[in-house]
């Protein structure tokens, strides 16, 4: 009995001095979800200052067939532009969020917090056609909680369409 008492008690404590293992993947603090759903409420209002604001110096803001910006600059050049000249609305809803830690991601994809947004996505162009569509972001954080990566999935055809313009594939 004594033998079986002193075992479960070397098991209890072996156990507890065991290291916890780094999952691959965790739910991360909800202030992502935050930060992430400002910057598409401030671009939905046109609030190009506030909006940037939330970017690195050096952010990538990229879309799923190719194109890219690089630097908060020619981010915040680019949407100024597309909401100051193309874009009268844009409106986004049905939203869903979440925040993860990769841990263990891919090597092509960098440790660290990403939030995930899918939402219906409607926008009414400055020649008064519009779109409704789906559309999927990613967020990609630093240290110091700034956005370094966005890329956003959705349909450019249907863009081209909305806007009446032939865009030449990358």
């Amino acid at each position: 009995m004594n033998k079986m008492l002193c075992m479960l008690i070397c098991g209890a404590v072996f156990s507890c001095n065991q290291t916890p293992r780094e999952l691959p993947i965790e739910i991360a603090d909800e202030k992502y979800v935050g930060i992430s759903r400002d910057v598409l409420t401030t671009l939905s209002q046109g609030d190009l200052d506030n909006f940037i604001k939330h970017f690195s110096a050096n952010s990538i803001y990229r879309w799923n067939f190719g194109d890219s910006l690089i630097g908060r600059k020619a981010i915040y050049n680019y949407w100024n532009q597309r909401r100051n000249s193309v874009i009268d609305t844009i409106t986004f809803s049905k939203e869903t969020w979440l925040s993860i830690k990769a841990n263990q991601p891919p090597s092509h994809v960098a440790p660290g917090v990403y939030t995930l947004s899918w939402a219906d996505f409607v926008v009414t162009y400055a020649n008064g056609n519009s779109l409704n569509m789906n559309i999927h972001t990613v967020f990609g954080f630093d240290s110091s909680d700034s956005i370094i990566y966005t890329v956003q999935y959705l349909d450019r055809s249907l863009i081209s369409n909305a806007q009446n313009l032939i865009l030449n594939a990358p």
